[in-house]
C-alpha cells in the first residue's frame, strides 16, 4: 500500500499572553472537547467532555522537582500553538493494512520563576476521535538538567467509567484487555499479578 502523508493545517501561532484563560482542542469528529486552563495561582489544569457530558473533571497537572520543588503552580502562558494532523500509515506487521492517525493538537508554552531561574514547560495535547493523550516537554532553556522526584498529574474521573486495561507488568505486557468499570481495576489488577 503506497504511504503517504496529508498535514491538512500548519501550526497556528497564537497570540502569546501572560494570564490564564481557557484553550480547547476539539476531536476531528467534534464530539470530544479538552480543556487546559491556569487557575488560581497559575495552576495548570485539563478537563474533557465526551458528546457533552463531562467525563473528566478539572485535573492538575505537574512534578515535583529535586532542586526547584514542585511545579505545579505560579506558571504563566506564554504561547499557544494549534495544529491539525491527517495522516496514514502501512504497519511492518499486523492486522490492518494501513493506519490513520488524525488529531488536533494544542501545545501550551508556560514560564515560571523558582530560585531566581526562570524555568519553562510545554505542554502538548493529541485529541483523536476514539481519545487524548498529553506529554509534557521541557523546552531548551538555560536550565540543562531537571530531576523529577514525583509526578503529580491528577486524573479526576466524573464517574465509574467503563475501561479496556490491562495489568501494569515489568516482564510482559501480553495480557488479554480486561473490560470493566474503572472501581474494579485495582483489585483485578491485584489478583492478576498475585497468579503469575
Amino acid at each position: 500500500m503506497k504511504r503517504h502523508y496529508a498535514w491538512l493545517l500548519g501550526a497556528v501561532a497564537l497570540s502569546a499572553c501572560s494570564s490564564g484563560g481557557v484553550s480547547e482542542v476539539t476531536s476531528p469528529d467534534g464530539k470530544l472537547v479538552v480543556n487546559f486552563d491556569l487557575i488560581n495561582d497559575g495552576t495548570p489544569t485539563y478537563s474533557a467532555v465526551y458528546d457533552g457530558r463531562e467525563i473528566v473533571a478539572s485535573s492538575g497537572m505537574g512534578f515535583l522537582m529535586e532542586h526547584f520543588g514542585a511545579m505545579t503552580n505560579g506558571f504563566k502562558v506564554i504561547a499557544r500553538h494549534e495544529s491539525e494532523h491527517n495522516e496514514t500509515w502501512a504497519p511492518v506487521w499486523g492486522e490492518m493494512d494501513s493506519v490513520v492517525n488524525h488529531y488536533r493538537q494544542l501545545t501550551v508554552e508556560m514560564e515560571k520563576k523558582a530560585d531566581d531561574v526562570m524555568l519553562k514547560l510545554n505542554v502538548e495535547f493529541r485529541v483523536f476521535d476514539d481519545g487524548f493523550a498529553f506529554r509534557y516537554i521541557f523546552p531548551e532553556q538555560a536550565t540543562k538538567q531537571f530531576v523529577v522526584d514525583q509526578e503529580l498529574t491528577q486524573f479526576v474521573m466524573t464517574g465509574d467509567h467503563t475501561a479496556w486495561w490491562i495489568p501494569g507488568d515489568y516482564d510482559t505486557q501480553e495480557y488479554e484487555y480486561t473490560r470493566s468499570p474503572l472501581s474494579e481495576i485495582a483489585a483485578s489488577h491485584d489478583s492478576a499479578l498475585v497468579g503469575n
